[in-house]
């Protein structure tokens, strides 16, 4: 296996995103980008996600095979779409603020962008789905 490292680095002509793999630097720029770009992942077949910048605010990316593809999650609002991370099986982690400001984490599977229960929505869940599970033992008893 191949040892990869992504990152960011900035010059005089802004902010640009890099692959450093096998002793070559290659710089990731989205072609969407106009204030910059920041690889932040890689996956073992060098398929790379992070983010990218533009006059509307911050977007997800993927690449692949010199093919940038954006990841906006649709409950998104000026704060913007981060994508972190991606396995070998595509499957993609991020994060994105909402209207409010507010943190969210989401995954991308295919073009799917779905975002991640909050723990407290979690816990909401938990509790309800046990309230039933106890309303119906106590109904058989």
């Amino acid at each position: 296996m191949q040892h990869r490292r992504v990152g960011d680095y900035s010059d005089a002509s802004g902010i640009h995103g890099f692959v450093y793999s096998g002793g070559v630097f290659k710089t990731i720029d989205d072609p969407s980008a106009t204030l910059g770009t920041i690889v932040l992942g890689i996956n073992d077949s060098g398929t790379v996600v992070g983010t990218y910048t533009d006059a509307t605010g911050m977007h997800g990316f993927l690449e692949s095979g010199g093919v940038f593809a954006a990841i906006d999650d649709p409950n998104a609002g000026s704060g913007g779409t981060s994508a972190s991370g991606i396995n070998n099986h595509g499957e993609i982690v991020g994060y994105y603020h909402d209207a409010a400001g507010q943190g969210h984490g989401f995954t991308a599977i295919a073009g799917t962008v779905s975002s991640v229960p909050e723990p407290t929505t979690i816990a909401l869940f938990a509790a309800a789905l046990g309230s039933v599970c106890f309303l119906r033992r106590r109904k058989q008893i």
